[in-house]
């Protein structure tokens, strides 16, 4: 009977209806997932990869808690894992910084970061305000630095700075929580400054006890190791302004060239001769204080290692060196051949003169509390010195050879010296002097202070060396004595 699509027409009579099948294989459809994340407010949390993911394959979940706040419970696909979280430092869950947690997707999946802000801990500071201060600081994140606080949230670093007044010390320190059980706070001194301490806030409130007592006023007196010489103090330890003896000896073939005394600060004190020979003493500071000496050949006596026996210019160094009115540039060296500056040449004839004291002289570039300060006042005030322009002096200015002749030429006048001189244009550069010091390079040769650099030739533009101007100043000192 025919059949046409799935319909066909009944016959007057019973019929059978059968049907023959075959197997057609299924259409598969891939099949990926996704993996979505919220937070509460107070940090972050991502997932990498978040979409297109195979069953099985690795997602990481990344927390990122912000400053002041912490991983209160983290849940994927409604588990709580956040007991799994990895923190990238053990601590750095209190600081509010990365944490990870990896698993392998199976399907959609929900990931949720709830965050909390720490618990605001109050700092109570106990110490006797009349003896001492204390003050605390907390590390703010944000702005990378330490800011005034007495609170702190738990894990914050907190700074503690100790400043004893004069003539006390830090007895004790101690932090505690104030709680039922009043457990101690660990705490560290810092590695730079010794008054500095710092621990971490805990989950509560604390108190920080500092105990102030009288200091104890004596200080070490450190004694260095010096070559082809021995020293020794004769004491470790010397209160503020008690007497120190230092021994001085030197090896066979040396002699004591220098022996210094330096304290905390870097100051350099005052070095006097006792009696017996070798044995010197100074007063010691409210400090510490580093003694060295330099121990030099018999020939040198000297103690610049840049300074040969045999060089043209040693006797003058040895001269300006032995009235104080130069020093070297470091303890063994002198620099002979580096220029001088204006301030160096007037700090030099002010200490020749005996150090006067002298209030500010009034120029801008002159500060307080250089080394060259009260001596370019006592020079200016007195028309020794002047200025480059009416109201500056150039103190760090290399100084020319007519300059140093003309401040020497008015320091002897103003010693009474008559200041005649003789006729100079002999020398081939004569022209070349400066109209306002040519009496004084007159003056300065027929003196003798100073001399050609070479039999026909002044260079009065030429900048003078140490070396040159040392032997200036002693060929001044052997006009004037």
């Amino acid at each position: 009977m025919p059949v046409t699509g799935n319909t066909f027409t009944m016959p007057n009579d019973d019929v059978t209806v059968s049907a023959t099948f075959e197997y057609v294989p299924p259409v598969v459809v891939p099949t990926t997932y996704t993996v979505t994340t919220s937070s509460s407010v107070g940090g972050s949390v991502t997932a990498t990869p978040s979409t297109g993911l195979n069953y099985g394959e690795t997602v990481t979940i990344t927390v990122q808690p912000y400053d002041g706040y912490y991983l209160k419970s983290l849940t994927v696909g409604g588990e709580d894992v956040t007991n799994l979280v990895t923190w990238d430092w053990y601590w750095n869950w209190y600081y509010g910084r990365t944490g990870t947690y990896s698993f392998a997707v199976t399907g959609n999946t929900s990931v949720v970061a709830e965050f909390a802000t720490w618990y605001d801990g109050d700092i109570a500071c106990i110490y006797d305000g009349r003896f001492g201060n204390v003050s605390l600081n907390v590390w703010s994140q944000a702005l990378d630095r330490f800011v005034p606080y007495t609170s702190a949230s738990k894990g914050d670093l907190v700074q503690v700075i100790v400043e004893p007044y004069n003539g006390y010390a830090m007895n004790s320190l101690s932090i505690s929580e104030r709680n039922y059980w009043g457990s101690s706070v660990d705490y560290w001194q810092s590695w730079k400054h010794d008054n500095v301490y710092y621990f971490y806030m805990p989950d509560s409130d604390v108190n920080l006890y500092v105990d102030f007592t009288e200091a104890v006023s004596e200080h070490i007196v450190y004694v260095d190791r010096a070559a082809n010489g021995s020293l020794k103090a004769d004491t470790t330890w010397a209160a503020d302004g008690q007497i120190v003896y230092v021994t001085a000896t030197p090896d066979t073939g040396y002699v004591l060239s220098s022996l210094f005394v330096k304290t905390a600060k870097g100051d350099q004190l005052k070095v006097y001769e006792a009696k017996k020979a070798g044995v010197y003493y100074f007063y010691m500071p409210d400090q510490y204080v580093t003694v060295s000496a330099y121990f030099a050949p018999a020939a040198s006596a000297l103690p610049f290692n840049d300074v040969a026996y045999t060089s043209w210019y040693y006797d003058a160094v040895k001269f300006v060196y032995d009235k104080g009115i130069m020093d070297g540039v470091s303890y063994y060296k002198f620099a002979p051949d580096a220029t001088i500056t204006r301030g160096m040449v007037v700090t030099m004839l002010w200490r020749m003169a005996g150090e006067p004291y002298e209030a500010a002289a009034g120029f801008t570039d002159v500060a307080a509390g250089r080394y060259y300060t009260t001596a370019v006042a006592w020079a200016a005030r007195n028309g020794i010195v002047e200025g480059m322009t009416a109201t500056t002096f150039a103190p760090d200015q290399a100084i020319t050879r007519e300059q140093l002749a003309s401040i020497l030429y008015r320091y002897a006048k103003w010693l009474g010296f008559s200041g005649y001189g003789s006729d100079i244009s002999g020398y081939t550069d004569a022209g070349k002097v400066s109209s306002y010091a040519y009496d004084a390079m007159s003056w300065a040769v027929r003196s003798g202070v100073v001399t050609g650099t070479s039999a026909r030739v002044l260079d009065p533009q030429g900048t003078a060396s140490r070396a040159a101007a040392a032997q200036m100043f002693m060929n001044f000192y052997n006009y004037i004595k």
